[in-house]
């Protein structure tokens, strides 16, 4: 009986073991597209019923801990520019004028990002090539955010055929929040050049859960939505990983 619990023990023992000596901590860069669109966009008035996809770069910095072979937990930082565009017509018809005027808007919106993931690899830890998923959280702080339109006419002023088009200075006409947050899910892989450094491809889709919408969109819910790929390149700057020489030498 106390062989058995020894053993218990012992099985225990190296467990825990196992688990913090795979302990390490990797800080690197990202950066990558940033494909974005804004769910909810309408405006009867100029036949607007949908955005189209806005496309960004971001990059930024990240920081890695990997609790063990198959779990680990990133923090980051990110540049992250969102937004959309989307484009409607209407009749212009008044005393002097006749035709139809086109709209395009493009919402340039750019936020300081702040995910917060949770990855389950599916290598071991001597493997060089770690593929990965992810699931988390993000945060996001919009530090600066405008609407470009182009705008074009086509009809008659007067008796005089005439087509024009103009962008005109808007601004921040359709108003959007400032915090956003949402869930992230994902998936990638990092690849080992050596004990240190690590390359990877990280892909990503961010749902966003808050209402953007303050003024100008009556009766619409906006929410930011984004799919990112990054190229990520990180350094191992602490580890309490044991090397399999070093096993063998014990």
């Amino acid at each position: 009986m106390k062989l058995f619990t020894k053993s218990k023990l012992l099985v225990v023992a190296l467990s825990v073991s196992s688990f913090i000596n795979a302990q390490s901590f990797t800080g690197g860069v990202l950066v990558g597209a940033n494909m974005s669109n804004l769910s909810g966009v309408k405006d009867a008035n100029k036949g607007i019923d949908k955005a189209k996809t806005k496309t960004g770069l971001s990059q930024g910095l990240f920081v890695r801990y990997d609790a063990n072979a198959k779990w680990a937990v990133s923090f980051g930082f990110i540049n992250s520019p969102k937004g959309a565009t989307y484009e409607g017509s209407s009749a212009d018809s008044t005393d002097t004028r006749i035709g139809t005027s086109t709209y395009k808007y493009t919402d340039n919106l750019n936020y300081f990002e702040i995910p917060l993931l949770v990855h389950y690899k599916f290598a071991s830890d001597d493997s060089r090539i770690k593929p990965y998923v992810s699931l988390g959280f993000a945060a996001a702080v919009r530090y600066s955010g405008k609407t470009d339109l182009d705008y074009g006419f086509a009809g008659k002023i007067g008796t005089k055929d005439t087509s024009y088009s103009a962008k005109p200075n808007i601004n921040n006409y359709y108003k959007r929040g400032n915090i956003d947050y949402g869930i992230v899910g994902g998936a990638g892989l990092t690849y080992s050049i050596n004990e240190k450094l690590n390359v990877g491809l990280d892909a990503r889709y961010t749902m966003g859960l808050v209402d953007l919408n303050e003024t100008k969109m009556p009766d619409t819910k906006l929410k930011n939505t984004s799919a990112s790929v990054f190229l990520t390149l990180g350094y191992k700057f602490w580890s309490d990983a044991v090397s399999s020489k070093e096993v063998e030498k014990k």
